[in-house]
């Protein structure tokens, strides 16, 4: 064997070289992405002391804040308050320009949309902090989190690490006085309807900051990421972040509903300021449940990721002397938290708009040179292979995806990566088999070749589906259409100047000879075993099919081609594979619709593989029979296995309702059908031999059932339920009537109006709200408060309606909660129904 011959055994376009080269760039792919998907270890000391910030005092302040569930309506809510308020006030008592605030002045009653039109009313008790910076004549940068929980769970996630970390950037900065004057706002109300932050926007400090920060957690550990950016500007101070993970795709998923929570982000944005989101998001099973907790975290290491790029991200905004805003609508994306891309949706327009003139052009050029060198035909040959491959691929890939929808649409909870694998396998298969069955039927001569053009034209028309769907409703997730596009041309081009190295005699031999080898069969399959196998065998007048063909011949270049389509791509592809699976794939409980979480994986495994169709017929075929045992290992299994599991529960929602006009006392539980009636509600002891009725939930998601029955007596507070809410209704004039509620024990009460009321005014406000609602939210900083409220309504005759309060204490006091996580499953979660875990109401007419 000559020299030659040795290089192109190992670095020809042969079936050993190309099925080592490609196994090699997807298994470094996919190492990588699930490493990083997976949180670092936590910090140790000396990272800590180079940093600046004292991370066991976080650690401590997280365990003291996340002891118990602290709602705004309860009394463990005021434990966290005084410990938040002790903790800055002893920071601000040892250093110059650090101020500490206890708004419980502050109190607004306005119009919000929250699902639909509510009157809302609403006293502050945010813990505010200010550090004056160097030149206080600059915009001021706002840090915001919220120190309330959900009734059903200590809130370390939600919002604890968000809080502990607010507490150690304000004693960080305390010693390190920012360039700019930092805003602390760690505010109280946001799980019942992100009120802390929009009673912030009445106080004088929220007038100064245009820029902010929000810590929060939608998950329950794991690793926290960019989910919403305001501007490009502001974006690039993430850029600083050690392990930068954000990606423009979850932005998109806000703007189109697809993920339902609600976050202080949005306050902030619609008042003006421009802004980062940042927060956990995996392990959404766990979110507000029990499992919130910080044993539940499994170490320190989620803290400190959201510490460490919390702390960066304001060093840049506070340090920074020139403009933090502007830049326009961004895109942006990390590559395994090395670093992250960060520009402008016009930025990207243009791109994409260069690549949509002037790539076509380059290729049609280069078709031309060909035509005239009477190549054309011979590159172009089998060109239909690539268009039916991909469908084959779609139909295959997505029929799958809609078997799980259908049959185990709950799979993702507990089998997140056995789903990845099954939608990958099927996708490889199903776009390996047609293109090496055709080219063992009915080869061609540069397959290579035609799938480059077929990939590029691909990537084209998908480049232009991204274009119109950013310059229309200004969506960025769809920018590895520019990566997937550029690469393809460029590996079209050089494979075009590759060409031009071929002697002209050599095509003029290796032209007559295919004349003589058309439509011929394809050597036995065991001659693939060799890297020095030929193609097609032995060709006549002794021109052999590497002679034919030209590809096996092809040293070096062919690998520069594969790498540029299909490491970026890869990577991009598998990142979104695993932030949808991750951030959506435990949100069905919550009412998100199956459909986005597994074709969305399924898009993904799609164009993971697509890149690589042009060489796929040269991967060697033992391959193909390692995908497919792992298809039949895993299909049947996301289509059978249980869908959840105690790592991956299911949430179980919970709420007791008193009717003082009839004294029912009902337990609602809200959970997907099946699970309650069959799984859960059997199994508790006050539920035996009771009527329970279900229905179509009213206050959750559109998939969930509603089931009840009467259970234990609540006791959360003195005496009996008549005197828990005290209402009184009268008329003032036609079309106006009066309204008063006491509530004890309690921070929250509501009214429930049947019709739509067109003015809503309480007692104390200096205006009636004119706007049409039909539910009024009331909250009160002080306890047992009373709420006297003015409505007026148009049409005549009589207003009715209900009036209602709620408690959120956990304890003793509601047995019923109390039965159903003792009897619950190991395999489920209870959290909370509405803002009441208990609430008792009384109907009205005026």
């Amino acid at each position: 064997m000559t020299l030659r011959e040795r290089a192109l055994a190992i670095l020809g376009f042969r079936v050993l070289p190309t099925t080592v080269v490609v196994g090699l760039t997807y298994l470094v792919i996919f190492v990588a992405t699930l490493v990083y998907q997976e949180i670092p270890f936590a910090p140790s000391a000396e990272t800590t002391r180079k940093a600046g910030v004292s991370f066991e005092d976080a650690w401590a302040d997280l365990q003291v804040i996340a002891t118990f569930p602290h709602p705004f309506n309860s009394r463990q809510n005021e434990v966290v308050q005084k410990h938040i308020l002790t903790r800055l006030e002893a920071i601000a008592s040892s250093h110059s320009g650090v101020e500490v605030e206890f708004d419980n002045q502050t109190a607004a009653t306005y119009v919000h949309t929250y699902g639909a039109a509510v009157a809302g009313h609403y006293e502050a008790t945010n813990i505010l902090a200010r550090i004056n910076g160097t030149q206080p004549e600059l915009d001021s940068v706002l840090i915001s989190a919220h120190y309330d929980s959900v009734s059903t769970a200590p809130g370390a996630t939600d919002d604890g690490m968000g809080v502990v970390t607010a507490i150690a950037l304000v004693d960080y900065f305390s010693r390190n006085q920012p360039t700019r004057t930092l805003i602390f706002n760690i505010n109280n109300g946001e799980e019942d309807g992100l009120w802390g932050a929009r009673i912030f926007m009445e106080h004088p400090w929220s007038k100064l900051p245009t820029t902010f920060l929000n810590l929060e957690g939608a998950g329950a550990g794991g690793r926290p990421m960019l989910f919403r950016a305001s501007s490009a500007a502001v974006t690039k101070a993430f850029r600083h972040v050690a392990r930068p993970h954000g990606s423009s795709l979850t932005s998109d998923s806000f703007a189109l509903g697809v993920v339902k929570s609600g976050t202080d982000f949005s306050i902030y944005s619609d008042a003006g300021m421009e802004g980062l989101d940042l927060a956990f998001y995996s392990r959404r099973s766990l979110y507000h449940t029990k499992d919130d907790s910080v044993p539940a975290l499994g170490g320190k290491a989620s803290l400190w990721t959201m510490l460490e790029a919390s702390l960066a991200t304001v060093k840049s905004l506070s340090s920074n002397e020139g403009t933090i805003t502007g830049g326009g609508s961004p895109i942006y994306v990390d590559f395994l938290g090395h670093f992250m891309l960060v520009a402008t949706q016009t930025t990207f327009f243009v791109v994409n708009l260069v690549l949509l003139i002037v790539g076509p052009i380059a290729v049609l050029a280069l078709l031309f040179v060909y035509s005239r060198l009477g190549e054309l035909q011979r590159l172009t040959k089998g060109w239909v292979r690539y268009p039916a491959a991909l469908l084959i691929n779609m139909v295959s890939t997505f029929g799958l995806a809609f078997m799980i929808v259908k049959l185990n649409p709950n799979v993702a909870y507990a089998s997140t990566y056995i789903v990845l694998l099954s939608l990958l396998s099927v996708s490889y298969l199903s776009l390996y088999l047609p293109l090496r069955l055709a080219q063992h039927w009915k080869p061609v001569h540069q397959p290579k070749s035609t799938g480059l053009l077929s990939v590029y034209w691909l990537s084209w028309i998908f480049l232009v589906v991204s274009e119109v769907l950013l310059n229309g409703p200004g969506m960025g997730g769809l920018f590895f259409a520019t990566f997937l596009n550029s690469m393809s041309l460029l590996a079209v081009l050089l494979d075009f100047a590759q060409s031009l190295y071929v002697p002209r005699s050599t095509r003029v031999i290796r032209s007559r000879a295919i004349e003589h080898q058309a439509g011929e069969a394809e050597a036995v399959e065991s001659e693939e075993v060799t890297e020095v196998t030929p193609l097609l065998g032995e060709g006549t007048n002794g021109v052999s099919a590497e002679k034919e063909t030209g590809e096996d011949n092809q040293p070096v270049l062919w690998v520069v081609q594969l790498l540029a389509l299909a490491t970026t791509n890869g990577i991009l592809m598998m990142q979104a594979a695993l932030l949808v699976l991750f951030a959506l794939g435990q949100t069905v409980v919550d009412g998100n619709s199956p459909v986005p979480i597994y074709f969305g994986v399924a898009v993904c495994a799609i164009l993971l593989f697509v890149p690589i169709a042009p060489f796929i017929h040269k991967i060697h075929h033992n391959v193909a029979v390692a995908v497919l045992l792992l298809l039949v290992i895993s299909v049947p299994y996301v289509l059978l296995a249980s869908s959840f599991s105690e790592s991956a529960p299911l949430k179980v929602y919970f709420q007791q309702t008193v009717d003082l006009d009839t004294g029912a006392n009902l337990v609602h539980i809200n959970s997907l059908p099946g699970y309650a009636t069959r799984d859960i509600i059997p199994d508790l002891p006050s539920a035996r031999g009771k009527n329970v009725t279900c229905g179509a939930s009213e206050k959750r998601a559109w998939n969930l059932l509603d089931c009840s029955w009467s259970g234990y007596e609540p006791s959360v507070a003195p005496g009996s339920p008549d005197e828990w809410l005290r209402m009184s209704a009268s008329r003032l004039s036609p079309g106006t009537g009066r309204i008063v509620i006491h509530g004890a024990n309690t921070h929250a009460c509501r009214i429930y109006f049947d019709r739509p009321i067109s003015s809503f005014r309480l007692e104390g406000d200096s205006q009636a709200l004119t706007t049409s609602v039909k539910l009024a939210r009331l909250w009160s900083r002080s306890w047992n408060p009373k709420f006297d409220a003015v409505v007026k309504w148009t049409g005549g005759g009589k207003l009715t309606g209900r009036a209602a309060c709620g408690w959120a204490e956990q304890g003793q006091a509601i047995p019923a909660l109390q039965e159903i996580i003792s009897f619950l499953p190991s395999w489920a979660r209870v959290t909370k129904l509405d803002d009441g875990l208990v609430e008792v109401s009384k109907s009205f007419k005026i």
